[in-house]
């Protein structure tokens, strides 16, 4: 039969397993660890830079909304502005084009009012020269 007893064998392969243990855990835990928690900080790092950047970008969007608005006001303003300055435009065209159809109404009643005048007094004339012929015609024919 097998019997196990305490001899210094089993305390001297507790101790190496032991030494094993402290051994492993300086060559290969606590590399890891430092590893592991160097990429847990870099990623906090990044995931803070990335949060300030879209942070930014936010603000950004926020500022270039704000712009757009402005824009779109001062474009409606501006096209307001402009349809104003059209309509005084054709408002000044259409004065201009009555002023000169006035004129030019003027001008020819006058020269309808001078053709009329003068018309008259040939009519005036001719009446006075054809019945001095017809008073002559009578006139000679009676006596």
């Amino acid at each position: 039969m097998i019997s196990i007893g305490l001899d210094e064998t089993l305390f001297i392969q507790l101790f190496l397993l032991i030494v094993v243990i402290i051994m492993a855990k300086f060559l290969y835990l606590n590399p890891v660890k430092a590893t592991i928690e160097s990429r847990d900080e870099k990623i906090k790092q990044l995931k803070l830079t990335a949060d300030s950047g879209l942070a930014s970008v936010e603000d950004s969007k926020k500022a270039y909304e704000e712009k757009l608005v402005a824009v779109r006001a001062e474009m409606s303003a501006y096209q307001i502005k402009m349809k104003d300055e059209a309509a005084k435009e054709v408002e000044a065209i259409i004065a201009e084009a009555k002023a000169e159809i006035a004129k030019s109404t003027d001008v020819s009643r006058n020269e309808l009012k001078q053709s009329y005048e003068a018309a008259k007094q040939t009519l005036q004339k001719e009446v006075k020269d054809i019945s001095e012929i017809i008073y002559k015609t009578i006139s000679g024919n009676v006596a």
